[in-house]
């Protein structure tokens, strides 16, 4: 289980945020994602989403 928020900054430094995506509006420079869930799951969205060719192999290291 995991929650997705959709933030919109702007060049002020100011933004807001969504609980779903929409267009950017006057004023806002980038829309970004924030994903709370286990690390593995953040991992499947941002590559599945992000990455578009084949994965071969992912490397996680614990500190």
């Amino acid at each position: 289980v995991y929650s997705t928020v959709w933030g919109y900054s702007c060049s002020d430094g100011h933004g807001d945020t969504s609980e779903v995506s929409r267009s950017l509006r006057e004023g806002e420079v980038a829309e970004w994602i924030l994903l709370d869930g286990t690390p593995s799951i953040c991992a499947n969205v941002a590559l599945r989403n992000l990455y578009p060719d084949e994965i071969d192999l992912m490397v996680r290291f614990l500190l």
